[in-house]
């Protein structure tokens, strides 16, 4: 829907388009993004380029800290 966020939440990240800076998933966590329905790309509500969602990283700050690694 056009003007509206892709995703949002209650974690520590936003996503933003590499082309003109707009949100496009504010304050979601890992979890928001890696585990629950699956998609490669954003399509942004202002410019209308497609965005990639990044790799997920086998590690992050919160495993190494819930881990005391």
């Amino acid at each position: 829907e056009a003007g509206k966020l892709a995703l949002e939440g209650h974690g520590d990240t936003t996503y933003r388009c590499g082309a003109c800076k707009t949100r496009l998933m504010d304050n979601v966590s890992h979890m928001d993004v890696f585990h629950g329905e699956p998609f490669d790309a954003v399509k942004c509500p202002k410019c209308g380029k497609y965005n990639a969602v990044p790799e997920e990283t086998t590690i992050t700050i919160t495993d190494v800290l819930t881990a005391g690694i």
